[in-house]
């Protein structure tokens, strides 16, 4: 179809150039064909007439992810904005972006983040609404356990992984692949006060074997978590995305990914070529574990030989847990829903063999009855009392009182692990005023003082 300079829409299903507001071609809406450069978000900006943008929270694939409001009822929102693309890739991100509206729109499953408005700005850009999610992503939760020594729970990544799985199985059902599952497109939604939501983000380089569309010479995903069929022919399918879960789940268990280097190639390489350490050998607590079979056929290179379909997996990993837990498992998925749960320490040989101390310790802390006591020089009503636990812990006694104040050692409900050094025979407990060396006593993980 032949058309003027002044062309200003687009249909972004086929890609038809129109001054028409609907396509001639297959009558679907069109769009302004928006500028690639100049366009700026800010602060207070409306969206669509019903959302303001309040601040920038994220990035996602083709597009910058807003805190946002809608301004009749008040609720937050997510907002997505299609970046500018620089050169002929503009028309296919375009397109692109537009698929992943309608795609996700389809999906209703509950670990599926929802979208529900899609449209243009003012300023051309288009946008995409979805539900706000409180919480932290899986990849939030992976860096902090590694600052502190641990690793996640077989427990905590058994529930996100049935969860991701249960998202996965209605988009496979309805023909998408997802290509990019990694932990930072994978959230742990705060739901309550105790609970979580495990939620499948981000659809944008989706593959739609209903409506296919190629960027010439891209390869779409991140090479650490992508499969070997997808950096060899970039073909994908459902079984492409269990490959991806298998190095996220490798990632939780062990703190690491399987595969690293600097060079992003190298690691695509090593996809192809390269078996995955054993995670018993990273983690020698895992030795046996069942869940280990589950990963490892999840990362054959052959996608024959990996499970082949979501449900498929998410059963094996159901059955990789111990019976007493099959049931809190159950539960917590028939309402999409599951306990927060306290982070272990990742276990060498030496904290193997220092379990039981530990844990004796902590159970002697939370079970011994707490005592009123009052600061130096107070008597009768004059000053409250001060709640403070147990003064000892393992023969060791923790400094309580300093300039007439009570210090109080916080020690977080539940807490599986503390730090636990040697004390010299001669040690003076508490000579310090809570300042000597850590050598010198034995204290809950991080106390403060009021």
């Amino acid at each position: 179809m032949n058309v003027s300079a002044q062309t200003r829409r687009l249909c972004p299903k086929c890609a038809e150039l129109t001054n028409l507001l609907y396509c001639p071609a297959d009558g679907s809406p069109t769009i302004v064909k928006a500028p690639v450069t100049g366009l700026k978000v800010e602060r207070g900006m409306v969206v669509g007439d019903r959302y303001e943008v309040l601040c920038r929270i994220g990035v996602g694939s083709y597009g910058s992810v807003y805190q946002g409001r809608h301004r009749q009822t008040g609720h937050s929102v997510a907002i997505k904005m299609l970046d500018p693309v620089p050169g002929a890739d503009q028309l296919a991100a375009t397109r692109r972006f537009f698929r992943e509206a309608a795609s996700t729109a389809r999906l209703q499953h509950p670990n599926t983040v929802h979208v529900f408005d899609f449209g243009q700005a003012d300023n051309g850009q288009l946008f995409l609404v979805m539900e706000f999610l409180e919480g932290s992503s899986v990849a939030r939760r992976i860096r902090r356990n590694s600052r502190h020594g641990r690793v996640m729970s077989v427990h905590m990544a058994t529930l996100i992984g049935t969860g991701v799985l249960r998202s996965l199985g209605e988009a496979h059902s309805m023909g998408l692949t997802h290509r990019d599952i990694k932990p930072e497109n994978i959230f742990l939604h705060k739901a309550g006060p105790d609970d979580l939501v495990v939620k499948v983000l981000d659809f944008g380089v989706a593959r739609d074997d209903k409506n296919p569309i190629t960027m010439q010479g891209t390869i779409l995903g991140t090479p650490t978590y992508m499969p070997p069929e997808q950096v060899a022919t970039g073909e994908v399918d459902a079984r492409s995305d269990i490959y991806s879960l298998g190095i996220v789940l490798y990632e939780c268990l062990c703190g690491v990914v399987p595969f690293e280097h600097d060079n992003p190639m190298r690691i695509a390489a090593m996809q192809v070529t390269d078996d995955p350490p054993p995670i018993a050998k990273r983690v020698p607590a895992l030795e046996g574990a069942a869940i280990v079979d589950v990963v490892d056929r999840a990362l054959a290179k052959k996608a024959d030989e990996r499970w082949q379909s979501a449900l498929e997996m998410r059963r094996a990993l159901l059955a990789s847990v111990d019976k007493d837990d099959l049931f809190l498992l159950d539960a917590a998925f028939q309402s999409s829903v599951l306990p927060l749960e306290p982070q272990p320490v990742a276990l060498s040989a030496e904290d193997a063999a220092e379990r039981p101390t530990r844990e004796m310790q902590a159970a002697e802390l939370k079970n011994t009855p707490r005592r009123t006591l009052r600061g130096p020089g107070d008597s009768g009503d004059q000053s409250a009392p001060h709640q403070v636990g147990p003064a000892q812990v393992s023969g060791t006694r923790l400094p309580v009182v300093r300039k007439g104040a009570v210090t109080l050692p916080r020690v977080k409900k539940d807490t599986p692990d503390f730090q636990v050094a040697s004390t010299p025979p001669d040690a003076s407990p508490g000579a310090t005023n809570g300042k000597s060396d850590k050598k010198s006593v034995r204290t809950p993980r991080r106390p403060a003082r009021d």
